[in-house]
């Protein structure tokens, strides 16, 4: 196995390295072959942050197309959202979310990951609440939970690709908005 790649997104992932930490997620089989489904993938949890996306997800432009299906009054509003939802708690959120679900759809084991996951999901999503200015907090709230809804279901497509049929079901839609609105 060897360590996934984000190619031409640094300035999206947040990573920490050391020479005591291990990178941590394993997006191919140790035959090197690239994993294309949910129910192959090996995902592995750091207390140091939140665990690289795929290379596969494109997102950067994921990102601006999902929030250009949103709508804003302003140009100006929507450049504040853009800019709420790139700050480093909110990409946190979303790429723990991101590995959650996959936790939750692969067929390994992966309880313990889940809890501390989910925690730190919910210390990220506060951190997010508290750095929105006040007066802009209920329009930026009203949409950040769909947004990130559209943005984790489409990083499923471009990561798992031969699991495609499985995230065109609204259930799978509704627990990833589900989760999205904790």
């Amino acid at each position: 196995m060897f360590q996934t790649e984000v190619a031409g997104q640094s300035e999206f992932v947040e990573t920490k390295t050391s020479s005591t930490q291990k990178h941590h997620v394993h997006h191919h089989h140790p035959h090197s072959k690239t994993v294309t489904k949910v129910e192959e993938a090996t995902v592995a949890y750091s207390d140091s942050g939140p665990t690289q996306l795929p290379a596969s997800i494109q997102v950067r432009s994921l990102l601006e197309v999902m929030v250009n299906q949103v709508d804003f009054t302003s140009e100006g509003g929507k450049m504040m959202f853009k800019r709420d939802f790139m700050s480093p708690p909110s990409r946190a959120v979303m790429q723990d979310l991101f590995w959650y679900i996959t936790c939750m759809k692969c067929k390994k084991d992966y309880e313990q990951e889940k809890e501390k996951m989910y925690s730190r999901i919910a210390q990220n999503y506060v951190r997010f609440f508290d750095r929105v200015k006040r007066h802009r907090k209920d329009a930026v709230m009203l949409r950040y939970y769909r947004v990130l809804a559209l943005v984790l279901v489409e990083a499923f497509f471009q990561a798992y690709p031969k699991s495609r049929l499985s995230y065109d079901q609204l259930a799978f839609k509704g627990e990833i908005v589900d989760l999205c609105g904790m």
